[in-house]
């Protein structure tokens, strides 16, 4: 998307704005003409930020006239915004439902963002290589509307900022990383565990904690021969530990910005009581 400019400290003292939370950043509009643009759906505002709340409300929309046009209304049953992503309820001829996230994602250029300069620049021992490493600085990261939450934001601000997203880079991790060859135990590890969650109930746990445990893991167990199906039981403990000790000291480093904890908004008291603690 052009004309857009990642706000920088100096936006946010001219501007009079809070400061933003770690993972987050805003958006401002170069160029009147793409100003007006965005303003008829009251997504700009007087100094050309763009609402994410706003944006992420005419995608929804968008998604829904779609619908409707193209005369889905028996197929998809239900459309609902939640979080970052536009949910989709599906049943088929068969009879068989199916749920799908569209998620509108924004990458202004190739720039890796500063908030997460520690990872391009993290000592490692070959997991993920060096050539690999690059191409993900390259290639940059996206923004998606999702609001700050526990954070002490204004209120009539939360609705303006972006959260960093980094699905591209994982994919890559997953695809490129080494450990996804065919004899690779990688995702029936990330499986298991997935069932243990949802078999003990530990609903505050989401894949996406347990997708970063396991690029840490990655990362200390750096050679192929170390996810052999072999080495199944080995690299499920290691995970289970590391789940472990995440819990008990209420601290999952995001795995490309290390100083945001995905723990922060957990409930001490229900993590620790659950059975893997």
């Amino acid at each position: 998307m052009g004309n857009l400019e990642v706000a920088g400290e100096k936006d946010i003292s001219l501007y009079g704005l809070s400061v933003q939370p770690t993972g987050f950043t805003r958006l401002f509009i170069n160029g009147q003409e793409m100003r007006c643009t965005w303003q008829r759906d009251e997504c700009v505002n007087d100094q050309g930020m763009l609402n994410a709340t706003q944006v992420k409300a005419v995608f929804a929309r968008l998604v829904r006239d779609a619908i409707s046009v193209r005369g889905y209304e028996r197929i998809v049953t239900d459309v609902k915004s939640q979080g970052p992503a536009v949910t989709l309820k599906i049943i088929n001829s068969n009879g068989r439902k199916y749920s799908v996230d569209l998620t509108l994602a924004i990458i202004k250029d190739k720039t890796w963002p500063r908030v997460a300069e520690e990872w391009r620049t993290r000592r490692r021992n070959g997991w993920p290589n060096q050539s690999l490493v690059n191409k993900i600085c390259q290639d940059g990261c996206h923004l998606v509307a999702k609001q700050p939450k526990g954070h002490d934001v204004p209120e009539h601000e939360k609705g303006c900022f972006w959260r960093f997203s980094f699905s591209a880079a994982e994919k890559n991790l997953f695809l490129h990383g080494g450990q996804g060859e065919a004899s690779s135990c990688q995702k029936q590890v990330l499986r298991i565990l997935k069932a243990l969650r949802d078999e003990l109930n530990l609903e505050p746990l989401k894949s996406y904690h347990l997708k970063t445990m396991l690029f840490y893991e990655c990362e200390a167990n750096p050679h192929p021969s170390q996810w052999l199906s072999t080495c199944l039981s080995d690299r499920f403990l290691g995970l289970l530990r590391r789940l472990e000790n995440c819990l008990l000291q209420l601290n999952c480093p995001h795995y490309f910005i290390h100083n945001l904890n995905l723990f922060e908004m957990l409930n001490p008291k229900s993590a620790l009581n659950w059975p893997c603690v």
